[in-house]
Order: structure tokens, then C-alpha cells, then sequence
């Protein structure tokens, strides 16, 4: 009988542990960042990336080229006439981007972070904007940077050419940690770079969403390969990464094209967007500039990142298997004396139903950051789990007060009361006589 009951345990924490893990899947795909999820993603990340200093999966300098547009800009007049608006300046965007037109052996893919949704109305504004139409008309391998409308609908632009949405944009000013590969209906840019590059494929489905036919979360926390920091070198041949401005650009190609010898041996992914002026935000490792922030994201799909891993699973589903049997029905052996009287202490109470369970999911979102590179709510969880204890605590109290009574009268017989009561009841007067004269004649 004994060993049915821990059977039936063991099976039915084994499924209150894959609801937990359907709970924390539904919660990580949908659900908001928590501040102490926040916290955990800032110390694992500044962990890593900046105190032990891991960069091996940094990519090389010869993979990335950075354009930087913060230093050419345009003043446009307002669509509602009052005022000016900077904008990049579309003519020597047109230039830079008529060299890639003529050579696209020398680069691998062009990401232009710019939303250009709204027509120059200077009085040189529709040529440039003519220039650049023609520029981006017919150009391989670019995507560029798209708003919505109220419908959520992804907005085409000005300019020919592929599009895709960035989610930070409606988001200015906010720390970021995660990333919405599907914004809405609409592929983020990261998410199409990487179709693009690598032919991958992501699928939006009813309960989820698939990359190459794996199950993959649609939020991925950002790990920062590439960092604000490291673009600091405005030469070819020095620094960890080079960033050149549009200015410089043209320059180089109208007045030493061997230069760009380097580029067609190595073939890099051009990034073209402002690094250093008004497109920058706030992240864990610092101030970042959003080309970076859709840079990052991309590798952490090459990386797959965002593919839910079976052994993710399966360890996430053991620690709450183990975090559910130790609820419903405790520890598995006998404890101590010793341990059975710190138990019943202030002091022990504390440690076990509060220190213990925070101490056990810090361990658990720990090791599925530290192999899976996903972090798991463990204010949500505890907090769950705290109140799934003192719920069964509470019905288990209840149920040994209701069942107190019966216990006693099984234990010591009928009450006095009831054994009077059930004697007077059955008295009859001369009953007794009669039967003490019956015995004596008998005997």
C-alpha cells in the first residue's frame, strides 16, 4: 500500500510539473518581462559578457561593416508646416549605395536601419529622393526598416526594396532584454535577415511558432556580441570594428577603390544606420545603438537561440518535478530529531518554505541561462508554489479537525453522557427484579 501511494506521488507530481512547464512556455512566448527576470538578465549578461569577458562567438571584423548616417543629415520642412525635421541625407545615401549596386560581389547582405516615411519637400528634396529611389530600385540582398499603421499593418515606404518591422521604435527610451521576432502579423527585420542569409524559415502557428521545423520561442533575450564599445575604429585595418560615415565612403571610392579589394575577398554584412546620434537606447550593457540592437538579435538566431531544446525542457520539467513532490508530500526519508525540531523554528520556517524555493529556481533559471540561454520567472513560480503550499496546508488542517471527533470515540469508547442516556432510556421499572428472581431460580 506504501509503495502505491509514492507511485501515485511520483506520477502525480510528474504531471503537475509538465503543467508547470506549459505555464512557463506560455509565459515566456506571451507574457511581460517581470523585474526580477530583468534582474537576472542584467547580472547573467553583465556576467558574461563584460566581467569574464566571453567573446568567442563575436564575429570576426571582416564579417560586419558599419555606415554611419548620424553626421549626414538634411533639414526638411515638416508635413504640417511648422518647423523642419533632420533627416539622412538621401543624396549621398544614393551614392553609397550606387557603389554596392555596381558591385555586389562585395558584400553579403545591406541592412539599411532608416524608415523613410516621409517625401523631401526642400528644393533639391525631390531629387535626392528621385537618386535614392533609383539606388534602392533592383538592389540585391537589402532589407530596410519599416513603421506600421493603426491597423498594425507594415508600412512600404517611399522607396522600393524589401521591408521589415523593428520593434524598438515604438519603444524609445526603454531597457531592452528581449525581442519580439514576430511583431504582430509582421516579420521583424532580424527575423527576415536571417530567413534571407541562411534560407530559414519561421512559421507563426496557433499555439506557437517553429524555426526549420523546431519549436522556437517568438521573445529572445538579447545577448550582446557586439557592444557600443567596440565601434571605435574609423580605419580599415585597426580596432574591433570598423565605422565609417557616408562622407568617408565616398571618398575611398572615388579616390582609392583598391581599398575595397578587402571587401570583395571577404563579402561583409553592410549595416547602414545611426550609431551615435538619436537612434541609441538603453540596454544592460550600456547605451547601444539600435542597428546593433537588430544586429544582435540576428546572431542570436544563427546561434539558435530561440529553438526550445528538448534537454531545456527536460530539465525545467525535473525541477519542477522535484519543486512538486517536496510540495504536495515533503521530503522522500525521515529527517532527524534535530532537523524535525529547526524545522518547527521561525527561523526554519522561513528557510524552508520561503529561502529554500527561491535558492532552488535561482539555481534552475541559472543553469537554463547558462546552457539554453533562457531565463525562467521566478517570482511567478514562487510565488505559485507559496501559495500552493499554504493551500494544502490549510486543507490538510481542516480535514484533521473534521476528522478529530470520530477519532476520540473510536479511541476511548462512547462518551460518559451517551452511555447515561442510553441506560436511562432503556430502564423499566420491576425489569430488573424480574430478571434477578429469574437467575436465582435458575441457579
Amino acid at each position: 500500500m506504501a509503495k502505491r501511494k509514492k507511485m501515485q506521488g511520483i506520477l502525480w507530481s510528474l504531471l503537475h510539473a509538465a503543467a508547470m512547464v506549459l505555464f512557463t512556455w506560455g509565459w515566456l512566448n506571451f507574457g511581460p518581462t517581470s523585474e526580477d527576470e530583468r534582474i537576472l538578465i542584467r547580472a547573467s549578461t553583465i556576467a558574461k559578457r563584460l566581467l569574464f569577458n566571453i567573446d568567442h562567438d563575436r564575429p570576426k571584423r571582416h564579417e560586419l561593416m558599419f555606415i554611419n548616417v548620424a553626421h549626414d543629415l538634411d533639414l526638411i520642412p515638416r508635413p504640417d508646416g511648422n518647423g523642419t525635421n533632420l533627416i539622412t541625407n538621401r543624396a549621398a545615401l544614393a551614392r553609397v549605395l550606387e557603389f554596392f549596386k555596381q558591385h555586389p560581389d562585395y558584400y553579403k547582405y545591406i541592412v539599411c536601419d532608416i524608415v523613410f516615411d516621409q517625401a523631401d519637400e526642400s528644393e533639391n528634396g525631390p531629387l535626392k529622393d528621385s537618386l535614392l529611389r533609383a539606388a534602392f530600385a533592383n538592389l540585391p540582398r537589402v532589407v530596410c526598416a519599416a513603421g506600421t499603421n493603426g491597423k498594425g499593418e507594415l508600412s512600404q515606404g517611399l522607396f522600393p526594396g524589401k521591408k521589415a518591422a523593428v520593434e524598438y521604435r515604438a519603444r524609445q527610451g526603454s531597457l531592452f532584454l528581449k525581442f519580439r521576432l514576430y511583431q504582430g502579423k509582421n516579420k521583424s527585420l532580424p527575423l527576415v535577415m536571417y530567413e534571407d542569409i541562411h534560407q530559414g524559415k519561421m512559421t507563426s502557428h496557433a499555439l506557437g511558432y517553429t524555426v526549420n521545423g523546431s519549436p522556437s520561442f517568438n521573445k529572445m533575450i538579447i545577448d550582446f556580441r557586439v557592444r557600443q564599445h567596440q565601434l571605435k575604429d574609423t580605419s580599415f585595418y585597426g580596432g574591433c570594428y570598423t565605422l565609417h560615415t557616408m562622407g568617408e565612403l565616398i571618398d575611398l571610392y572615388e579616390f582609392d577603390t583598391s581599398i575595397f579589394e578587402y571587401m570583395k575577398k571577404h563579402r561583409p554584412i553592410i549595416l547602414i544606420g545611426d550609431f551615435t546620434r538619436a537612434d541609441v537606447h538603453r540596454t544592460v550593457v550600456g547605451q547601444t545603438a539600435g542597428t546593433l540592437i537588430l544586429l544582435n538579435t540576428y546572431l542570436g538566431l544563427v546561434k539558435g537561440q530561440s529553438i526550445i531544446s528538448p534537454f531545456l525542457v527536460l530539465l525545467v520539467w525535473l525541477g519542477y518535478f522535484v519543486l512538486s513532490y517536496l510540495t504536495f508530500y515533503g521530503l522522500p526519508f525521515k529527517t532527524s530529531n534535530a532537523w524535525h525540531r529547526f524545522s518547527q523554528t521561525l527561523a526554519g520556517k522561513l528557510i524552508i518554505e520561503y529561502i529554500s524555493i527561491a535558492l532552488f529556481l535561482m539555481l534552475l533559471t541559472v543553469l537554463a541561462y547558462a546552457f539554453f540561454q533562457v531565463h525562467i520567472n521566478i517570482l511567478i513560480i514562487g510565488v505559485y508554489i507559496r501559495l500552493l503550499y499554504w493551500t494544502l496546508g490549510w486543507r490538510r488542517r481542516r480535514k484533521e479537525q473534521r476528522h478529530s471527533p470520530k477519532q476520540e470515540q473510536r479511541q476511548e469508547g462512547p462518551r460518559p453522557s451517551k452511555f447515561y442516556q442510553q441506560d436511562i432510556s432503556s430502564y423499566k421499572p420491576g425489569k430488573y427484579k424480574a430478571e434477578n428472581k429469574r437467575s436465582f431460580t435458575q441457579g
